[in-house]
């Protein structure tokens, strides 16, 4: 029997190396842990598309949110959450079950919980985040969200092991 559970995912946990310039400290390539968890557990990894990629292109500095936050960037993020917010219903409406969409916390798009200005951590989303959080709410669709620290990725893994569980809860 095929497993139906899904977790979506930046793009960047699988592809590292197209971070904006310098940010691939820790993994070159596939954040291996948390992928090799996600494959372990047998969930199906979707890959979202990369906001910051489609707006400037592969080549980028790193930037702060406030660089980001604009009519044409938050054009783009409405874009594609609303692209993944479909896949997302479509899943649902043939039996699959959504655990998750993880963001990588620090990042000015996807992050979850905080945002990185300058040296400090703020709480706050980033603005992907924000705009797929709108439209999942828009459509009903309670899906957690899960952030991601490239440097403690023990806590997500915990909160992700919480959801499978509870996923197999509410199979029975």
């Amino acid at each position: 029997m095929i497993n139906r559970k899904v977790i979506f995912i930046p793009f960047c946990l699988l592809a590292q190396g197209l971070r904006a310039r310098g940010l691939a400290k820790r993994y070159n390539a596939i954040v291996k842990p948390l992928i090799q968890y996600l494959i372990d557990n047998e969930v199906n990894i979707i890959q979202m598309p990369c906001p910051e990629i489609r707006y400037e292109g592969v080549y980028r500095l790193p930037a702060g949110k406030s660089h980001y936050d604009n009519d044409n960037y938050r054009s783009i993020c409405r874009e594609i959450a609303g692209e993944v917010v479909h896949f997302i219903m479509d899943l649902l409406e043939n039996g699959y079950y959504v655990v998750a969409i993880l963001g990588v916390d620090g990042s000015p798009s996807c992050a979850v919980k905080y945002v990185t200005v300058g040296k400090r951590r703020v709480r706050d989303m980033g603005i992907f985040t924000e705009e797929l959080r709108t439209r999942l709410d828009y459509e009903g669709l309670n899906i957690p969200m899960v952030g991601v620290s490239i440097y403690g990725l023990k806590s997500a893994i915990r909160e992700i092991d919480r959801l499978l569980i509870e996923s197999e809860i509410k199979r029975l």
